[in-house]
């Protein structure tokens, strides 16, 4: 639970993936501003921001990198 509202839907979007918003024709995530992505949620689509942090991932070679990500829910 965020605050007194119940959160029964979850986004999550990230800063090396560019996708489309699930509510609109929208490209979300990548970069160059993140930013932009979750004010779009949060403006457009009534989000609550729920958690903006690092994460570790590793591509197909092996290697690691970092990348922020943003989960949303409303």
């Amino acid at each position: 639970m965020v605050g007194k509202k119940h959160v029964t839907h979850v986004v999550e979007i990230t800063s090396d993936l560019k996708i489309r918003c699930e509510h609109c024709t929208e490209s979300v995530g990548g970069r160059p501003a993140l930013s932009d992505s979750i004010n779009h949620y949060l403006a457009t689509h009534a989000y609550q921001l729920l958690h903006v942090g690092q994460e570790t991932a590793v591509d197909f070679e092996g290697n690691a990198w970092q990348r922020t990500v943003a989960v949303m829910g409303r």
